[in-house]
């Protein structure tokens, strides 16, 4: 188990920090896991400040990408505040680094080493039983399903109220898992379709930018200027050159302004789950910036090229919001297990499911609907997919 209790004292500020990782202290690598981080004011003095987590994935074949969460925290005299973060633990992240600040003061600062497991765990919720289970009591269920993501399978062996049971059949139906709460929904995300759906969006300025100018060149100057380039005349040629050179540069500055961010994003639901909806959501830029999107996102990282992946959850006054980054061309891909909007979707056209959705998502196309929703303004295309 992860489990440290340490105390730092620095110009009269002192907190206590306690964290652990994963599921009984076991970190599954490529998914999410919980972090619980409580950290303890034994002063008699209150303290504000901001609490920081930062891990680094990959490997020098990958390229690394960082992962930091910063949330505020505000202490009473002895008091005490608990954090649990859908932390993603990705390959070749062996450790975590959590450092306390008091304004522009570090207060505490402690890196742990991780030990991942390969193989997500076998669980059950209710009294104890068989070893090597790990078994929760219904008070540990968590209100996020994403939490649960580190259990390939669920051994329920006692009623759960409706929220904790709409938990377990969110997890059922988004994530994978197998238990006796009715059949299995998305097995897995597949983020390669959806990066190269995403390369396909650039758009192109219309053709009559260049044709028009091209076509008003031409019988303007290249055809009557013919008979001067024929008996030599060599500014004629220069000239003629020079425009031509000057609408390509026109038309290469027209067509990269023409162009910013897209972004395609699927929903889906299930017929077992009446509180939540899974929700993937693809974004590329032909412009290099910064995006955020509100909530707490997992990112489908690719194979390699980790670098430039790096990714910031933080705290705001309005809730968690994810931060990162954006390269020209390089599609981001993201995903989370989101409350249900109670309005639905509705206004939708009833479309077979594209080949790249297919190999996208794994599920029972046969008996599936699949929607093409309106976009928004910065969307390029959205769907819904009902499951039964």
């Amino acid at each position: 188990m992860i489990l440290l209790a340490l105390l730092l004292s620095v110009s009269g500020a002192a907190v206590e920090v306690s964290w652990e990782v994963g599921w009984a202290g076991q970190p599954v690598v490529s998914v999410v896991n919980p972090l619980w981080l409580t950290v303890s004011n034994p002063s008699a003095q209150p303290f504000s400040g901001e609490v920081q987590v930062r891990g680094t994935a990959g490997s020098p074949w990958r390229g690394e990408a960082t992962r930091t969460a910063s949330a505020p925290i505000f202490l009473a005299p002895w008091g005490r505040t608990t954090l649990v973060l859908p932390w993603s633990v990705d390959p070749g992240m062996t450790g975590l680094q959590v450092r306390v600040f008091s304004g522009e003061t570090e207060v505490f600062a402690r890196e742990v080493a991780l030990r991942l497991e390969a193989a997500r765990l076998h669980g059950g919720i209710g009294p104890p039983g068989m070893w090597p289970r790990i078994f929760l009591s219904p008070a540990d269920l968590p209100d996020d399903p994403l939490l649960l993501w580190p259990f390939s399978e669920l051994e329920v062996s006692v009623p759960l109220a409706l929220p904790a049971a709409e938990v377990v059949r969110a997890w059922q139906a988004f994530l994978g898992g197998k238990s006796s709460f009715g059949r299995s929904g998305v097995a897995s995300v597949q983020g390669e379709p959806l990066r190269q759906r995403l390369r396909a969006l650039r758009p192109a300025p219309p053709i009559w930018s260049v044709l028009v100018p091209g076509i008003v060149l031409y019988l303007v100057a290249l055809g009557p200027g013919l008979g001067g380039l024929a008996r030599g005349r060599a500014g004629l040629l220069r000239v003629l050159v020079a425009l031509f050179l000057g609408l390509s540069l026109c038309y290469s500055v027209f067509r990269e302004s023409a162009e910013g961010l897209s972004s395609v994003s699927v929903r889906i639901t299930s017929g077992d789950v009446s509180r939540f909806s899974l929700e993937l959501v693809g974004i590329i830029s032909w412009r290099a910036g910064q995006s955020v999107l509100p909530g707490w996102w997992h990112e489908l990282l690719p194979s390699r090229g980790w670098t430039g992946f790096d990714l910031r959850w933080a705290h705001t006054p309005d809730g968690w919001t994810t931060v990162f980054s954006l390269t020209p061309g390089v599609p981001r891909i993201f995903l989370r297990v989101a409350p249900e909007d109670e309005e639905g979707t509705g206004g939708g056209e009833p479309i077979s499911p594209p080949s790249w959705l297919q190999q996208t998502l794994d599920l029972p196309w046969e008996e599936a609907q699949v929607q093409r929703i309106p976009p928004s303004s910065r969307e390029a295309e959205s769907f819904h997919v009902a499951l039964p």
